[in-house]
């Protein structure tokens, strides 16, 4: 699912743990779900269980809505996490948090890589940084190098010190 999404999974890179990356991603497969679905509680069923289990669910059963369908635990639970979590957001407060502290932005620099990274360990030391820094802000990169096809780019984030 996630190459369909545009997302780069193999050995080296997994897209899938970039936050920006993944979330886009997920915007598209919700709204093309939404497409097929014309409803967000099937949407976030499907999220979990993919398009087509949730259209197999919904044609062996005949069910017209998500309340009308028997899934297994995971997907029947995901649609009321997602509406308790939702609850929590709107309303901190009555649930105990305090969101009046904020954390800062960090500050960063964004490098574009268009050919192959031997070792990751170098390019972090040639932009002031560390691999731990570099993994910590760049959860998508998978190994120690990184083939870079032709036309390919990948933005890595740096940290900067001010």
């Amino acid at each position: 699912t996630a190459g369909d999404f545009g997302l780069i999974v193999n050995k080296q890179v997994d897209q899938r743990y970039d936050p920006i990356r993944s979330t886009e991603a997920a915007i598209k497969y919700l709204n093309k779900a939404y497409e097929k679905f014309g409803s967000w509680t099937i949407v976030a069923a499907a999220y979990n269980m993919g398009m087509s289990g949730a259209a197999k669910v919904l044609e062996n059963q005949r069910a017209s809505s998500y309340y009308d369908m028997i899934m297994s635990e995971e997907p029947s639970r995901y649609v009321f996490r997602i509406l308790a979590l939702k609850n929590m957001l709107e309303n901190p407060e009555t649930f105990g948090f305090d969101v009046d502290e904020m954390y800062e932005s960090e500050s960063l620099k964004k490098v574009i890589v268009d050919s192959s990274i031997d070792n990751w360990n170098d390019f972090a030391e040639q932009h002031g940084t560390s691999y731990y820094q570099l993994k910590r802000l760049n959860p998508w990169i998978r190994t120690y190098k990184m083939n870079v096809k032709q036309g390919q780019k990948f933005e890595v984030k740096i940290p900067t010190k001010e």
